[in-house]
C-alpha cells in the first residue's frame, strides 16, 4: 500500500460529497434538533467470478478509516481542532490501518446514467470487468441512516476471467486509489 506522508487537518468550508443540515423540530411539545449529513446516494455490486469461484471485493485506503484509528491511537489530534487551528499530524500511523476490504461501490453522481448503467461502470473502473448491464439484477435499495444518510443500490454481478479487460498483476491503478482482489474469504 502506498505511504501516507504529511497529514495535517483542514477546515472542510464545502465539499462536493457532504452537506451539513440541523433540523429544528418539536416532538410531544419539546424543541429538538438533530444535526445530520447529506452524501450522493450510492450503488454497491457483489461480484462473483465464476472462473475462480469466489467474490470479487475491492481493497482500498479509506482516510475516514484511517482518522478513526488515528484518534483511537493518538485522541489529542482532535482535541482543541476549530476552525483557526488546524494543524499537521505528527507520528502518523501506517497506511494499512485505514484500508478496507469492501463491495465494488460508488456514487451516483451522473443524471444521465440508470443505475445499473452506474453500477457498470464502478466494475469497470475498480475492478477490471465489462459487465452488461443486462447481466446486472437488482437486489435491493435502502437507506442507511447514520450521521448521514443516502440510498443504496445493490445489485449482484456474475463474471469470468476473460471479461477483465483492464486487470493487470492483480491490481488496478485509477483515479490515484489502489485496488485489488481477495481470492477467497
Amino acid at each position: 500500500m502506498e505511504a501516507i506522508e504529511e497529514l495535517a487537518l483542514k477546515p472542510c468550508t464545502s465539499s462536493l460529497y457532504l452537506r451539513p443540515f440541523r433540523l429544528c423540530y418539536r416532538q410531544n411539545g419539546t424543541g429538538k434538533f438533530w444535526d445530520f449529513m447529506r452524501t450522493h446516494d450510492s450503488v454497491s455490486i457483489l461480484i462473483f467470478n465464476t472462473s475462480r469461484q469466489c467474490f470479487v471485493v475491492v481493497k482500498q485506503f479509506r482516510p475516514a478509516v484511517y482518522m478513526c484509528e488515528v484518534e483511537r491511537h493518538h485522541p489529542q489530534v482532535f482535541q482543541h481542532q476549530d476552525k483557526e487551528n488546524f494543524s499537521r499530524v505528527e507520528d502518523p500511523l501506517p497506511a494499512v490501518v485505514g484500508v478496507t476490504y469492501e463491495l465494488c461501490a460508488g456514487i451516483v453522481d451522473k443524471p444521465d446514467l440508470s443505475l445499473e448503467e452506474i453500477a457498470c461502470g464502478e466494475v469497470l473502473e475498480e475492478c477490471g470487468y465489462r459487465v452488461p448491464v443486462t447481466d446486472l439484477r437488482r437486489i435491493t435499495s435502502y437507506r442507511m441512516i447514520k450521521p448521514a444518510w443516502w440510498a443504496q443500490c445493490a445489485t449482484p454481478a456474475a463474471v469470468k476471467d476473460r471479461v477483465c479487460v483492464v486487470l493487470s498483476a492483480g491490481r488496478i491503478f485509477s483515479c490515484g486509489e489502489v485496488w485489488s482482489w481477495c481470492d477467497r474469504l
